[in-house]
């Protein structure tokens, strides 16, 4: 049902964390599947994953040092470039768990920015 409609009309079609190629092939089907200018974008940390489905273009994804995310996260959480003192050590864990991810780190920077008590 919703391939006849992809086959019409140009989308744009995300494919967030994809980790074995049955998945993508579900997901993801054929180029057939998508007309002509639709831009398919999957995320995944196997490169063969997207080497097996026979992905044209492949990018790499530069994640932050500790020093960047440390300074990323201040911003959102603290308005700041480092942390408040007292919190350097719950930074560094929520870097440490964020894997250099900027969206993670924004995320829970954010959301920690908005709580009295951390």
């Amino acid at each position: 049902m919703i391939i006849p409609m992809m086959r019409r009309r140009k989308v744009l079609v995300v494919l967030d964390y994809v980790d074995n190629v049955k998945q993508l092939e579900k997901l993801a089907g054929a180029p057939d599947w998508f007309k002509l200018g639709s831009i398919i974008i999957i995320t995944t940390r196997d490169e063969q994953v997207l080497v097996s489905h026979r992905v044209r273009l492949i990018r790499d994804v530069n994640l932050l040092t500790d020093t960047e995310a440390v300074c990323l996260f201040s911003r959102y959480a603290f308005a700041r470039e480092i942390p408040m003192q007292g919190y350097e050590q719950l930074s560094g864990q929520v870097v440490s768990y964020a894997a250099g991810l900027p969206l993670t780190i924004k995320v829970m920077g954010s959301f920690l920015r908005c709580k009295n008590e951390l």
